[in-house]
């Protein structure tokens, strides 16, 4: 079954639509990578809380996938960001999920102890996923040769 739409539908105009700031680009900005990352790290984190005890392997196979979506859908320039930030997001996440979720409440040694634990599991993956998108960052951004304009 065809439908045939007509091609002059004439539908009414919403005014103040022009005076709307324009879309620049596809992908997220810099704010969008940092939320995602985020909202991915507090999810799993989460869920392993429940799970288990801390956040462990599928906190650290989320950051690769971090690393993959700021790049797949990431405007150019915001890989720098996704590298950069992806310590403090995880390391801020985990402060505020162990806290909350976690049951380790706000006292300062056991919530220490816990972001230091979770932190030392989680420390080889964010090792690499650093490591490796440094050096992606250097072969895309960064020609031979150039400065990088990090501003």
């Amino acid at each position: 079954m065809k439908i045939n739409l007509p091609k002059n539908l004439n539908l009414p105009k919403v005014q103040g639509l022009e005076k709307l700031p324009k879309v620049q680009g596809r992908g997220l900005t810099s704010p969008g990578i940092i939320a995602m990352q985020i909202l991915f790290i507090f999810f799993v984190s989460t869920l392993e809380i429940f799970f288990g005890d801390e956040p462990a392997i599928f906190t650290g196979l989320i950051l690769w996938f971090l690393l993959y979506a700021a790049m797949s859908i990431g405007r150019k320039g915001t890989l720098f960001t996704a590298i950069v930030w992806l310590p403090i997001t995880l390391s801020s996440t985990l402060i505020f999920t162990l806290a909350t979720v976690g049951g380790k409440g706000i006292a300062p040694t056991k919530l220490g102890i816990a972001l230091l634990t979770s932190l030392a599991r989680l420390a080889p993956y964010l090792v690499l996923v650093t490591i490796i998108g440094w050096v992606i960052y250097y072969v895309k951004e960064v020609r031979p040769g150039q400065r990088a304009d990090l501003s």
